[in-house]
């Protein structure tokens, strides 16, 4: 099934990884850096990208739309997807739903004292670094924050 929307599409790779990159990047880079055009919906989510493999398959489709001189690939958008592969190369990919179970299982098994229903009191931790904060029994903070007074010396 296409959409009127691009005029080509991977359908093979929408059940590989989910999703058609054509969808995102069979678009003209009119406005390159602004968020707020066709190509910034697909810059976005070329940083959303957390699998080398899905990162690979975007670069094969923008080389295989062949929107860019001499009919190959853009070299902004592959620029952006080598950097978002090398990224993630270097930092590691998201855990799998999978693995993020068994982490979170290891922890509470090494960790039965922690009771995950408790709710945790950030307020020494914002205060540290300077967030405001109130009372939680009242509902309504003061409409000033707390200023202090500078003494002159």
């Amino acid at each position: 099934m296409t959409s009127d929307r691009f005029t080509e599409s991977f359908p093979g790779l929408r059940e590989e990884i989910g999703e058609d990159p054509a969808r995102f990047l069979d678009v003209p880079l009119l406005g390159f850096r602004n968020a707020s055009t066709p190509f910034g919906l697909a810059r976005a989510r070329i940083r959303g990208i957390d699998e080398i493999a899905t990162a690979n398959a975007w670069l094969a489709v923008e080389r295989a739309l062949g929107r860019g001189d001499d009919d190959g690939p853009r070299e902004q958008v592959v620029d952006l997807l080598e950097a978002r592969i090398d990224d993630l190369e270097g930092e590691g990919e998201r855990p799998s739903d999978e693995e993020l179970r068994a982490i979170a299982e290891a922890v509470r098994a090494d960790h039965s004292e922690w009771d995950e229903r408790e709710p945790v009191d950030l307020a020494p931790w914002a205060e540290r670094v300077g967030i405001p904060t109130w009372d939680r029994a009242d509902p309504e903070p003061d409409d000033e924050p707390a200023t202090e007074e500078v003494v002159e010396a």
